[in-house]
């Protein structure tokens, strides 16, 4: 499809593209009765981008109610590339966009390359690994506090 591109996301839940609009709305004080402010509305388009925690049920594939996987990633086909190229501009220090954990390519083929390389930084949504706890898992003792829940 020209002026499309497929998003690859490895957020398990996804998230919605939508580009936010400017603009200045009344504000008033009693310093100063004009004062406006500029904010951020949601606008225009939203666009449900797949994570890869959706159904992946191959039946639920064929009617389009699953989604596309590749090295973890899950595939959104025929996003607007306009749409998607103001959402990244907009969003550029988001952490998914600057690690890699979501982008997109005009070719399917060379997203779901990319994504099979898997080349992306922790997302925050791994696993919990009760052999591994952290600092903040961990009584004064220095103990799992999740191990001492479990025994009781």
């Amino acid at each position: 499809m020209p002026g499309t591109v497929t998003v690859a996301c490895a957020l398990p839940h996804g998230f919605i593209l939508q580009v936010q609009h400017k603009r200045r709305i009344p504000a008033p004080s009693r310093e100063d009765p004009s004062r406006t402010e500029e904010i951020s509305q949601p606008g225009g388009k939203r666009i449900v981008i797949a994570g890869p925690a959706r159904n992946r049920d191959p039946e639920r594939m064929m009617n389009g109610t699953g989604v596309l996987v590749a090295g973890g990633y899950a595939l959104t086909l025929g996003v607007d590339k306009d749409l998607w190229d103001e959402f990244r501009a907009q969003m550029a220090e988001w952490p998914p966009i600057a690690t890699g954990q979501v982008f997109a390519h005009e070719r399917d083929d060379h997203t779901r390359g990319r994504a099979r390389d898997g080349q992306h930084g922790p997302s925050g949504f791994e696993p919990f690994d009760p052999k591994n706890t952290p600092d903040e898992f961990k009584g004064r003792n220095g103990k799992s506090l999740i191990e001492a829940y479990e025994k009781q």
